[in-house]
């Protein structure tokens, strides 16, 4: 319908009216005190393509549309996503040609911009701001930092696009998706390998996953109406390898079943 609203989480009930966005609106974000709202547009024929709406009233206004480098140096790039900081005073936009940019909320400025080659649809923030995760549609997945747009890691392990992404609270983990694979992965980010093996979610289409706030639990949903709920506790991992086993852990099997990361405790008993 090209237009977007704001829910409250605990009831359900519109925080927002519709907003006017034009066709193909995509993902949206809010700033953490709610005040901001940012909503892409997946049309290569916009301008801009970004939006950020001011919620701070009973009827809210356009605060500002970003165009920067991605709009005035290659012309109508749809935008595939953007995610805000969590003060609301930054945007980063990821772009289907593959920039990477952020932006300064109340001016419009860019304050910095990169090029990943290839066409971005999927971006994350951390729950504290200072890292950015970026997924590609070759598999490819980029951990930046928030403030000035440095790459901290590479990760890879996807065989096709990566079409969501979660932190986990702490930051210290993030949750990928692709669609194309089936899979669900996750990754240490202090060592950048992943942690077990692929969990198969399956080739139906799903929505955004989303960690418990706790930490403990990744919720999957799909656009069926249905949703899984993953424990991905270690101890409740080392528990179901055990289990499954019915003997001690060899170092292999630990490293398969419960991560290669996670401080090994081979004894089952």
């Amino acid at each position: 319908s090209g237009a977007a609203r704001v829910y409250r989480s605990g009831d359900l009930r519109p925080a927002s009216p519709l907003l006017a966005i034009g066709e193909r609106a995509s993902r949206g974000s809010l700033s953490d005190d709610g005040r901001w709202f940012t909503v892409s547009q997946a049309d290569r024929k916009c301008d801009p393509c970004v939006h950020v709406f001011d919620l701070d009233s009973t009827a809210p206004d356009l605060g500002r549309t970003m165009t920067g480098s991605v709009e005035t140096e290659r012309g109508g790039v749809a935008s595939s996503g953007a995610v805000l900081s969590p003060d609301g005073d930054r945007l980063v936009t990821i772009s289907q040609a593959g920039d990477v940019e952020a932006f300064d909320r109340s001016t419009g400025d860019s304050i910095w911009s990169i090029d990943l080659e290839v066409p971005a649809r999927s971006i994350a923030r951390s729950a504290d701001g200072e890292l950015i995760a970026v997924g590609a549609t070759s598999g490819r997945l980029v951990v930046l930092r928030a403030p000035d747009g440095t790459e901290l890691k590479v990760l890879r392990g996807h065989r096709g696009r990566v079409g969501s992404l979660a932190f986990r609270p702490d930051g210290r983990e993030l949750a990928s998706v692709s669609l194309e694979d089936g899979t669900m992965r996750l990754w240490d980010l202090d060592s950048g390998l992943t942690i077990g093996e692929p969990i198969d979610i399956g080739l139906d289409d799903y929505v955004q996953q989303a960690w418990t706030p706790d930490g403990d639990r990744l919720v999957v949903p799909h656009r069926n109406g249905t949703a899984m709920e993953y424990d991905l506790r270690v101890e409740r991992l080392r528990a179901a390898a055990c289990s499954l086993a019915g003997r001690d852990l060899a170092r292999e099997e630990w490293t398969q079943y419960v991560g290669a990361d996670a401080p090994r405790r081979s004894r089952c008993s």
